[in-house]
C-alpha cells in the first residue's frame, strides 16, 4: 500500500536548490530541476531566482532543498525580497528532498553564528517540512508570523538565554523536535503543537509564560532547573507529559491552563505546582490527569466548568530497562544525519550510569494514571 505524505498534492510551483551542484545565476531553467540544474543557495533561490522566473501568486511555491550537504548561510534570507506575504491559496515552502520533491529527505540548514534563516514577522503562510535546523543564534533560529507549518522538523538552537524559534499565532507544528540551550523558554510564540518534543537543555521552561499553546501528544523535558512560575506546556492540553530532571521552584508549572482551556490525559513529573487552572469564565475543564513527585498537584484560580483532582502515578512512568526514574536519564536525542523521520526522533534517549553512556527506548507505564492514562501516539511507544 503506498504512503501518503504531507506535500503529496503540492498544486504550487517546484523549485530545486543544492547547495552542492547547484548554481546561482539565472540560466534559463535554472532552478526547475535536481542537481546542476538546481540552484546553490537558498538565500539567491529567495531574493533572485523565483523573483526573476515570476513568483506563483495562484498556487504557491515549494522550494526544495537537497539533503546532501548542509545549506549554510552567511546572512539572513529576505522574504521581503521575495514578495508581499504568501496566502493560504499560494503559500511559500521549504522542504528537504533526496532525489524528488516530497521523497522524505530532510535536508539540514546550518546557521552561521548571529544569522538568523529568516526573520519577517509581517510574513504569513511560510511552511518548513523536512528540515533540520542548527545554529547558535542570540534570537532564535527563525521568526516568522502568523499561519506558519512546521511538519517533521528539528530545530536546535545552542545559543545561551535564547528560544528556539519565535512564529505568531495560528502556527501549527506537528512531528516536531526542539531544543534550546539555557535559562529561557524553548518556544516564544502562541502556536499548536501535536506529537511533538521540546528539549530544555539548561534552566528554563518549554513555552514562555505570556503565549498559549495548544499541545497533544507531546513531551517536554527540562534537563536544568525550573525558576519561579517557569511553565512546561501552556494553553489546551491533552495527553501530553512534562518533567523536570533538575531542581523546580515550587511556583514552577508543569501544565498551565486559562480562560476557556481544557487540560485532559497529561502527565507531570518533579515541577512546583502539577497543573495550574486560571479562568474568570465558566468554561474551563480539568480531567484525566496524573503527576509525580510535585510540591503542589494543583491550583485552581476563578470558576473552572468542572474540575477532577488529577492522581498521583506513585512512581515515575519514565523508566528504561533497569527500572530507572527520569531523574537519572539525560534524555538525549540519537541525532543521526537525518534523524528526524518518526523512527529515530523520539525514540531513543541516553541513560547515564556513571561510566558510559548507553540508550534504550522510553517505556511508558501508565497504570493508575487517572481516567484518560497517557496516550502517546506510536513514535512514542517504543
Amino acid at each position: 500500500m503506498a504512503t501518503t505524505r504531507y506535500g503529496d498534492y503540492f498544486p504550487g510551483t517546484e523549485y530545486y536548490v543544492d547547495y552542492n551542484l547547484g548554481t546561482d545565476d539565472l540560466t534559463a531553467g535554472r532552478g526547475d530541476g535536481v542537481g546542476t540544474d538546481a540552484w546553490k543557495t537558498i538565500k539567491y533561490a529567495l531574493e533572485t531566482g523565483i523573483p526573476n522566473t515570476g513568483r506563483d501568486t495562484s498556487n504557491g511555491d515549494r522550494l526544495n532543498l537537497n539533503d546532501g550537504t548542509d545549506h549554510t548561510f552567511a546572512t539572513v534570507a529576505s522574504l521581503a525580497s521575495y514578495g508581499a506575504t504568501a496566502t493560504e491559496a499560494a503559500p511559500l515552502l521549504f522542504q528537504g528532498y533526496t532525489s524528488a520533491a516530497n521523497d522524505g529527505g530532510v535536508a539540514t540548514i546550518a546557521l552561521a553564528s548571529s544569522t538568523q534563516f529568516v526573520n519577517d514577522i509581517n510574513f504569513d503562510y511560510a511552511a518548513l517540512q523536512d528540515i533540520r535546523m542548527t545554529g547558535n543564534i542570540s534570537s532564535g533560529l527563525l521568526v516568522l508570523d502568523r499561519y506558519t507549518s512546521m511538519i517533521n522538523c528539528s530545530y536546535i538552537n545552542s545559543s545561551t538565554n535564547a528560544p528556539c524559534l519565535v512564529a505568531d499565532v495560528y502556527s501549527t507544528s506537528h512531528n516536531c523536535y526542539f531544543e534550546a540551550e539555557d535559562t529561557t523558554p524553548v518556544l516564544n510564540f502562541s502556536m499548536m503543537l501535536d506529537c511533538c518534543m521540546i528539549v530544555q537543555r539548561g534552566s528554563g521552561g518549554g513555552v514562555s509564560k505570556n503565549k498559549t499553546v495548544q499541545s497533544s501528544n507531546t513531551l517536554v523535558v527540562i534537563e536544568g532547573d525550573m525558576g519561579p512560575g517557569e511553565v512546561g506546556l501552556a494553553g489546551p492540553c491533552f495527553h501530553c507529559a512534562v518533567v523536570c530532571l533538575g531542581t523546580p521552584n515550587s511556583s514552577s508549572v508543569g501544565v498551565r491552563g486559562t480562560d476557556r482551556s481544557q487540560m485532559s490525559g497529561n502527565y507531570v513529573e518533579n515541577v512546583g505546582q502539577a497543573f495550574l487552572a486560571t479562568t474568570t469564565y465558566a468554561s474551563q475543564s480539568v480531567v484525566g490527569n496524573s503527576y509525580y513527585n510535585v510540591v503542589t498537584p494543583m491550583v485552581i484560580t476563578g470558576m473552572p466548568l468542572y474540575v477532577e483532582d488529577p492522581v498521583d502515578a506513585v512512581t515515575s512512568i519514565f523508566v528504561d530497562a533497569t527500572q530507572s526514574t527520569a531523574a537519572a536519564c539525560d534524555f538525549t536525542i540519537e541525532k543521526k544525519p537525518g534523524s528526524v523521520d518518526t523512527n529515530n526522533l523520539k525514540r531513543t534517549v541516553g541513560y547515564v550510569d556513571g561510566s558510559n553512556d548507553k540508550t534504550f527506548d522510553i517505556h511508558i507505564n501508565a497504570t493508575g494514571l487517572g481516567r484518560q492514562g497517557i496516550k502517546f501516539p506510536a513514535v512514542m511507544e517504543q
